[in-house]
């Protein structure tokens, strides 16, 4: 019995330790009282792969306690910190019934307030430690706003840049949702998502702090979050029930050329479509030509015909008026495709477009090869008299209806563009001294 005792003591205090660590690790921040009903993430990439960040963090509270003080991990070092805002809100300043005397019995608004923070750099990570201007009442919801930057979160490539991002991590709160917007420079796109128009700057959000008004920067970045197709659920990017020190990780690559960024997808299409030619060709063009060498046996080739301008006139028009109805029929399948939620895929933008380039030669070109094929000259007549009478065919459609083709466009333009240098051959222009405005 004693040595059961002994033994049994030994184990306590041996598990002890390992027990109060585990423990300790587990919650290294304490215990969570609130957590992200939703957080947004607008990331703007440079062009020298830094990107920078506006967060907004909805928390909202869980407990019969106050929130007072917030932790927020952000998951790369070096981290410059623009500000962290409080939005406003209404604090009720007596929590106890009956109020103390001098207290007032009603909520008080209060404005968005800049907070102070202290920040811990880690190895790969900062840490942001802040306390709230006005605690976070039970079952309220406030807003927590950060702006800042990070270096290097992209790496140069030959198609581009691939860059990783990932979310501020809370060690305290789980985090609901969680979206992100990434933004790139004009003259690059991001590779598999919809290029937008963004209607803010990082030079507009600066210049909001500058002015040192909480105020203005809530409302600068309030009008940041412009909406995007359904298809993509508002947000390019989202993930949900992240649990406490998890992120979420964005990875993507941009760049300013389209052909590079999908050097993949291409190769693979034009393989998919060097084996269909193969199959095809050894398959059925090859059974066909069996079927006609036995109908042309003893060596006997195909007939040849004389030149007929009236047969290549006729093949010609038959060539550009199926052309022009390929023309509207891809046109009005591109507007079905545009619409729809494959629109932004890659491979399948690629494979469309392949398909409206074959279905459009092989409209205006496919007849004038088949009658080359008996009569070589012929065949490049009734070719150069498709594209004529394509060309006459939409511009005649283009005058007689107000929805014009892009061909109208380009006529118009090379039109003005010759009106206008013939007008200012012609024109003296007054020169003017001083400032003009």
């Amino acid at each position: 019995m004693k040595k059961l005792i002994a033994i049994f003591t030994i184990l306590m205090l041996v598990a002890s330790p390992v027990l109060s660590s585990a423990q300790t690790n587990t919650k290294p921040y304490g215990t969570a009282f609130y957590w992200h009903a939703n957080d947004y993430y607008n990331v703007e990439l440079g062009g020298n792969g830094n990107a920078f960040v506006v967060a907004t963090m909805n928390i909202e509270s869980l407990s019969d306690k106050n929130v007072t003080s917030l932790v927020l991990e952000i998951p790369n070092y070096n981290v410059q910190i623009y500000k962290l805002v409080q939005q406003g809100g209404y604090y009720y300043p007596c929590q106890i019934k009956p109020c103390p005397l001098g207290e007032p019995n009603y909520p008080i608004y209060y404005e968005p307030q800049f907070l102070n923070y202290t920040i811990e750099n880690l190895a790969e990570s900062t840490v942001l430690k802040s306390d709230l201007a006005y605690p976070l009442m039970p079952t309220q919801q406030n807003t927590i706003y950060l702006v800042y930057s990070t270096p290097r979160i992209a790496k140069q490539t030959f198609q581009g840049y691939e860059f990783t991002f990932k979310t501020v991590q809370d060690p305290k709160a789980l985090i609901r949702y969680v979206s992100a917007s990434v933004s790139v420079p004009q003259d690059m796109e991001l590779k598999g998502k919809p290029k937008f128009d963004i209607n803010y700057k990082s030079s507009d959000i600066l210049a909001a702090i500058s002015k040192g008004s909480a105020q203005e920067l809530v409302n600068s970045v309030a009008s940041i979050r412009a909406p995007y197709p359904p298809y993509y659920g508002g947000d390019q990017y989202s993930a949900q029930n992240l649990l406490p020190g998890e992120s979420f990780t964005v990875k993507g690559l941009y760049g300013s050329n389209f052909w590079l960024l999908y050097i993949q997808e291409i190769v693979w299409g034009l393989v998919g479509i060097a084996v269909f030619l193969f199959v095809f060709y050894f398959f059925l063009i090859r059974r066909i030509r069996k079927v006609f060498q036995r109908r042309y046996e003893g060596g006997e080739v195909r007939r040849k015909i004389n030149f007929s301008l009236g047969r290549a006139l006729v093949v010609g028009v038959v060539s550009g008026f199926l052309f022009v109805v390929a023309y509207f029929g891809m046109t009005y399948l591109s507007g079905l495709f545009n619409t729809g939620y494959y629109y932004n895929q890659p491979p399948t933008t690629i494979l469309f477009f392949l398909l409206n380039a074959a279905v459009l030669v092989l409209s205006l070109f496919g007849l004038p090869y088949w009658l080359g094929r008996r009569n070589r000259s012929e065949g490049i007549v009734s070719g150069i008299i498709s594209i004529f009478a394509a060309l006459f065919l939409l511009v005649i459609i283009s005058i007689m209806f107000p929805t014009q083709p892009p061909i109208i466009y380009y006529a118009k333009g090379l039109l003005e563009s010759f009106g206008s240098s013939a007008g200012s051959a012609g024109t003296v222009t007054p020169q003017t001294t001083g400032n003009p405005y």
